[in-house]
């Protein structure tokens, strides 16, 4: 657990600089990665083909993220609970959506790369599958990759595709853009933020977009 602070006092903290905030930040980086390491080994049938050490190599991402998005979303906590529950929901929400991205990323990796050219390979259909859902599952894909292809800089796609994609750790990307892991995870969260935006621009409702690869 953290050290045990009022929700003043991790927003202070959190919003100063130097020893008191780097403080603040391990303590809650690491309340952070234990949320994101229990809550991964609970969900093993979704990672059995995952090694121990890389599981944990997962929660470390998930933790450092989640630092990202809280710094960045300070401003928006109202108290309403314990600050360490808002923290622990957004890195609860961050594994979550991972781990739905990887129940259908064999369905969507054709259609990501950007590589690829010519219309986003059909889904192929089991005798479980939807039709009307498959169809639905291929535009969502084709609509995501024009905006990956078109929206984003060219850092943003190599993370976003490198990492979400192409399955590599995020300190070979960071190798690979002659940066560090901080700025590698500051990259997909951009990159994730204007995915999103700009899918809602164009009239896509996301909880319903997820909703289409559940358990696919």
């Amino acid at each position: 657990m953290p050290e045990e602070r009022s929700n003043n006092a991790w927003l202070t903290d959190l919003q100063s600089s130097g020893e008191v905030q780097g403080a603040a930040l391990v303590d809650l980086r690491r309340y952070l990665l234990q949320a994101a390491l229990a809550y991964l080994l609970g969900k093993r049938g979704d990672l059995k083909n995952m090694a121990p050490e890389e599981i944990r190599d997962l929660a470390e991402d998930f933790a450092q993220e989640a630092l990202i998005v809280i710094q960045q979303k300070l401003n928006t906590f109202r108290g309403d609970s314990k600050f360490t529950t808002w923290a622990y929901r957004i890195v609860l929400n961050l594994a979550a959506s991972e781990l739905r991205r990887r129940r259908w990323r064999n369905v969507s990796l054709d259609s990501l790369t950007p590589a690829q050219e010519g219309p986003a390979t059909p889904v192929t259909q089991t005798p479980q599958s939807d039709p009307e859902q498959d169809t639905q599952r291929a535009m969502v894909m084709s609509a995501m990759k024009k905006v990956i292809e078109e929206k984003l800089t060219e850092r943003q796609r190599q993370a976003l595709v490198g990492v979400k994609v192409e399955g590599l750790p995020v300190s070979e990307m960071a190798q690979r853009l002659k940066t560090n892991s901080n700025n590698v995870y500051k990259l997909l969260f951009d990159a994730r933020q204007k995915v999103r935006a700009e899918l809602e621009k164009e009239g896509w409702n996301m909880p319903a977009v997820l909703n289409l690869f559940e358990g696919g």
